[in-house]
């Protein structure tokens, strides 16, 4: 189980929120090509108001969203 699963089944089963609910205000595409992670937060009428782009390498810092972690991304496959 990854860090991501491990948290989300943590914050289900304390029933702080649904896997929908936090699936629909954080969305991260980590993209192989472009060498790439896209973070999509804060939702608002079908879209999402913030992007933020991050190279592989650098961190990911999730903690001021409902997933509530740091990722690292150096180790993320490239193609």
């Amino acid at each position: 189980m990854t860090v991501l699963e491990d948290r989300i089944a943590m914050a289900e089963s304390d029933n702080e929120r649904t896997l929908d609910e936090m699936f629909e205000r954080l969305c991260v595409i980590a993209d192989p090509y472009q060498r790439r992670c896209h973070i999509y937060t804060q939702p608002k009428e079908g879209e999402y108001e913030i992007e933020t782009t991050v190279p592989f390498g650098s961190g990911l810092d999730l903690t001021g969203t409902v997933v509530g972690l740091a990722l690292r991304t150096d180790e993320f496959p490239r193609d």
